[in-house]
This record gives structure tokens, sequence and C-alpha cells, in this order.
């Protein structure tokens, strides 16, 4: 694994736009970050696709796009603080945690 900006204990803050005069992170992104912290991805790209591929199974009659909005991203940091690098997150919790947000 690559080691993030700032050395091996620095967190990756990936991806965020400015909308306006704040900066925001698609949740896809926010929990593909946070995978790609934890080690359970090799790259964003793949955290992200894994999130794609969760919700695909565990929401079939839900509208991946509708979902995948953006966070702003002072929660996102928050929540990317919050789970650091945890060896293990739940990709289906994490997407209903974010889901009304």
């Amino acid at each position: 694994m690559r080691e993030a900006a700032g050395g091996p204990l620095a967190l990756y803050h990936t991806k965020t736009e400015s909308k306006g005069s704040e900066a925001v992170m698609k949740k896809s992104t926010l929990i593909g970050t946070c995978l790609l912290n934890s080690g359970m991805v090799t790259s964003l790209k793949d955290g992200e696709n894994n999130v794609g591929k969760v919700f695909t199974a565990e929401f079939p009659s839900s509208d991946y796009l509708k979902w995948d909005t953006d966070v702003e991203s002072s929660v996102a940091d928050h929540m990317i603080k919050e789970v650091g690098r945890a060896s293990n997150i739940d990709v289906r919790t994490f997407i209903e945690d974010l889901w009304d947000q």
C-alpha cells in the first residue's frame, strides 16, 4: 500500500470539490477513502467500486446515483478521522449511516 502524504500514519483525504464556499465529497468517495485508509482496498477507485457493488447487492430496489450525493467536507473529514485505520469496515452499515446525509 502506498504511503499517505505526511507519513505512514497520515490519513488520505481525497476528491473533495468546492461547491460554493463549502467543499464536498461524494458518499462513495468518503467510504472508499475509509476503505483505503484501513488497507481493505489498494486504491480509491477499488474502494468506490466496492461501495457500488455492496449497494447494488444489499439495496437492489434503491437508486445508487440518488444515494451517492455530496457530503460536506466537514462531515467527511470527521467521519474519516473517526474511522481512521479501522481493520474492518462494514460497508453496508456505512451506506445506511450516510443515507440521510
